[in-house]
């Protein structure tokens, strides 16, 4: 579930994961280990939303990756 959201926000904002993973300082292999991940923690979940530069506190969306 979590991936799913964060790939349709990546894609509403025009965002590839190689942006993604410059914006986290990391390689975009690093990011799609990450986004394969079906526990990502909330610490992880938090800097991708900071990285997409989404408040998570304000984005139902990606409120609901918390309930996975």
């Amino acid at each position: 579930m979590a991936k799913i959201i964060i790939r349709e926000t990546l894609k509403e904002k025009g965002i590839s994961i190689k942006e993604l993973a410059a914006r986290m300082g990391v390689t975009p292999s690093a990011v799609s280990q990450l986004l394969a991940n079906n526990n990502l923690s909330v610490s992880q979940l938090e800097r991708i939303a900071a990285a997409i530069g989404v408040d998570v506190t304000s984005k139902a969306s990606l409120l609901s990756l918390f309930q996975d």
